[in-house]
Order: C-alpha cells, then sequence, then structure tokens
C-alpha cells in the first residue's frame, strides 16, 4: 500500500499549453510517524498516540521507507504503543544497520550490554558494535567502550584505557563521560587520588547541565580550598 498523489504537469506545445501525462508522488509514512512519535514523546499526554505512531511507522517499513527501521526498534525496545519485545527490537535494529541507519549500531550495542527479556548479555558483541559506532562519531557508544574497559566486560580491565575512550566520548560533548573522567581520579583508579586533576573535569561536565557534577565540583572545590 502507498500514498500517493497525481500532479498534473503542463507543458507548452506549439505555442499551445497542453496537459501532460500525470506524475504520481509518494508522500509515504514516515513524515507523519515521526513527528507524531516526538509530539508525543513531549507532551506524553496520551499514550494511543504511540500506538497511532507505530502503525504508521509499520507501515513504512511495508512501503520500503528504511527510516522507519530505526524508530520500530526504539519502540519494541522500550514498549512504546506495543507490549516491549526485546528480540523483535533487535530484529528491527538489525534491519537499519543493513540499511545505512548508523543510530542503531550503539543501540544494539545497549541491547546486549543489558540484556533483557529474551535476549542474552553479550559483551563481546556489545563491544564490537560500540567500536563500529564510535567510527561513526556516536558519543554514547564511546562512553561505553570507557565503561566496559572501566569494568572488565568484554574486555579486560583497564582503567588507563577507559580513561582514553572517556576523555573521547568528553570531546564529542558527552557530559557522563567527563563526569566519569573526574571519578578516575578521585577514586584513584589511575594511580593515587588527585582531586586537583578531577577538578576541572567536574567543572567542564557541570557546564554541561550534569547535576551531579556540579555537586561533586562544589565538595571537591571545598576541599582543595582547605
Amino acid at each position: 500500500e502507498q500514498r500517493k498523489a497525481s500532479e498534473t504537469k503542463t507543458v507548452v506545445r506549439d505555442g499551445v499549453l497542453m496537459d501532460a501525462e500525470p506524475t504520481v508522488l509518494d508522500f509515504g509514512y514516515y513524515l507523519d510517524a515521526v513527528s507524531l512519535y516526538h509530539s508525543t514523546a513531549q507532551k506524553s499526554e496520551n499514550p494511543e498516540d504511540y500506538l497511532q505512531a507505530y502503525e504508521l511507522f509499520q507501515k513504512g517499513a511495508d512501503n520500503n521507507e528504511t527510516k522507519a527501521y530505526f524508530y520500530l526498534g526504539v519502540m519494541n525496545e522500550l514498549g512504546e504503543g506495543v507490549p516491549q519485545n526485546m528480540p523483535k527490537a533487535v530484529e528491527w535494529f538489525n534491519k537499519a544497520i543493513n540499511a545505512g541507519d548508523m543510530r542503531s549500531i550503539s543501540r544494539l550495542g545497549d541491547i546486549y550490554l543489558n540484556g533483557g527479556a529474551g535476549v542474552s548479555k553479550d559483551y563481546e558483541k556489545a563491544r564490537e558494535l560500540f567500536l563500529q559506532a564510535d567510527e561513526s562519531g556516536s558519543s554514547n557508544a564511546t562512553l561505553k567502550l570507557g565503561m566496559m574497559s572501566a569494568e572488565g566486560l568484554g574486555t579486560p580491565q583497564n582503567y588507563h584505557e577507559a580513561l582514553k575512550w572517556l576523555k573521547k566520548a568528553g570531546t564529542r560533548g558527552n557530559a557522563l563521560a567527563i563526569y566519569n573522567v573526574g571519578n578516575l581520579y578521585t577514586e584513584g583508579l589511575l594511580g593515587e587520588v588527585d582531586l586537583i586533576k578531577a577538578e576541572p573535569w567536574y567543572e567542564k561536565a557541570c557546564q554541561l547541565e550534569f547535576e551531579k557534577a556540579c555537586e561533586k565540583h562544589d565538595s571537591l572545590s571545598e576541599k582543595i580550598d582547605k
């Protein structure tokens, strides 16, 4: 099924205006679906709108509108408009990745990192996906690579490796990564506790409106001043 409209173009032939054959325009479903989805997410007043958005995304997918695949993955992952279905989310994210959607790589990595009903945790697969997403500029993926190095998930625990990834995510504006660089210094995970080195990292994260970093920075500043 396709949503189409006809537009009749006119042409000039021998000085006379003549109707040409109608041109069929395919408007699709994706644009309506994404607009409804985001307006519903912002107002959160009518959950039934999620169901309508899901149905439109599904029609878009059936109509080969590949951008719909990502949203179908998200909505199955989060249980928006349909009951949460993690295996279905994995299926849609894989389809989106095959269609060239880079956002879906990191999102799928999160599913394998955290697991869920019907999907087992797979740290090696998660890390592989995050490495791929990092190459496309995903700050979430770069952050997760740092956290996995710090916790030894899918890779040997290595705080210096974690620092490298967290700093890289920080250059991409990831406030949580910047905050965690500060934590590495305050917790002495890179050697001795170093509050002087930690302080500017909390300040940077605070400037990005990360509330916990503001609290940590204020507390740290008092200790340093003393």
